[in-house]
């Protein structure tokens, strides 16, 4: 698992899930704009097929991709541990914790109990193996659990999921927030 530490002291821009080429790339160019990010992170599952995402990823500034499981190119990392302001930061994609089709059945049954059960139980089974404040791609879901130091980064993509949470993440003066667009 390569994992990189870095110490960021102004804006990071998290944007999970792009999906690329599902998702559309002049929204995703006027966030940037928009955020002003020092960095952006693409937290998992940026790119389903490879022709143009060179210059979309090329035209976003400094960019750290951390590998996602339907990513058809490597990312640069696997694990981004972020510091900001002397606070941790744990980015990664999250495809990591179970197999995807039982997890997904898993939560096709849980969302009809209480649509925050899978992204909640996702952060907490992260919660016992990561340190620092957790942000998970993956879920599609934009949710955070202020008490269990964790969000669910949402996506860009237009590409139908259990969840279709559009937004994105900021991490800025050792505070992460929650986007909807």
């Amino acid at each position: 698992m390569k994992i990189k530490e870095v110490i960021e002291e102004g804006k990071v821009l998290v944007i999970s899930d792009l999906h690329y080429p599902y998702c559309d790339v002049e929204e995703v160019r006027g966030v940037v704009r928009r955020e002003s990010p020092s960095l952006v992170v693409m937290l998992g599952d940026a790119v389903e097929d490879s022709r143009g995402f060179d210059t979309l990823k090329s035209s976003l500034g400094k960019v750290v991709h951390v590998n996602g499981d339907e990513d058809v190119i490597e990312g640069d990392v696997d694990v981004l541990s972020v510091s900001s302001r002397g606070r941790k930061f744990t980015l990664l994609h999250g495809h990591q914790l179970m197999n995807e089709d039982g997890e997904k059945l898993l939560a096709k049954f849980l969302m009809k109990v209480n649509s925050k059960i899978p992204p909640l139980l996702f952060c907490l089974g992260f919660r016992v193996k990561m340190d620092g404040f957790l942000v998970l791609g993956h879920s599609h879901a934009l949710v955070t659990f202020p008490s269990l130091q964790c969000m669910n980064a949402g996506t860009m993509s237009r590409k139908k999921n259990l969840y279709n949470d559009r937004g994105y993440v900021v991490i800025e003066k050792g505070e992460a927030r929650a986007v909807r667009l």
